[in-house]
């Protein structure tokens, strides 16, 4: 196995640290920071995604690496992880190491399965959350914000504000 972590990050000079070992024999790399476009190429050469983030909201890395066909193994932290990724396309596990690496395990013992999981993972990032997909969640949702509503009503604590050329409802 080879691992690629790519960005960097608070935690990057520990595990250059405890990966010393494992990046000199070139299993680990820690990639710094580079252009999209290199990033793209070098993430195609890669079968899983690991996310193993304590918070996340809406992570876009998720959605780019499963539409290159990476297979992702997810910790349960709620987010946009439970909408995108299913049984068929991917791993939503508890965040221990331990899982990371049965799931891991399972798709390395049976490339089928991983390949089958790869095709799924890429459609319904195609289909759900390409650019004409989204285009038309933000139009539904700008017309819903249109939309005269009696039925909005506001805690004392908070004053909403309109969005900029809409009224405030």
């Amino acid at each position: 196995f080879h691992w690629a972590m790519y960005g960097n990050g608070r935690d990057e000079s520990y595990l250059r640290e405890h990966l010393a070992s494992e990046i000199q024999k070139g299993e680990v790399v820690i990639c710094p920071q580079f252009s999209r476009e290199e990033l793209f190429r070098t993430i195609r050469q890669h079968d899983v995604f690991i996310m193993a983030s304590e918070n996340e909201g809406g992570p876009l890395t998720l959605l780019e690496a499963m539409s290159l066909g990476l297979v992702p193994i997810c910790n349960d932290t709620p987010c946009l992880v439970q909408e995108v990724v299913h049984p068929e396309n991917g791993f939503i596990i508890p965040r221990d190491p331990g899982n990371y690496a049965e799931a891991f395990s399972a798709l390395h013992h049976d490339r089928a399965r991983l390949e089958l999981m790869s095709a799924a993972a890429r459609k319904i990032i195609t289909e759900q959350y390409g650019l004409n997909a989204m285009a038309h969640r933000y139009l539904a949702f700008f017309k819903e914000l249109a939309q005269p509503s009696a039925s909005i009503s506001w805690r004392a604590d908070i004053s909403p504000r309109p969005i900029l050329g809409l009224p405030l409802l």
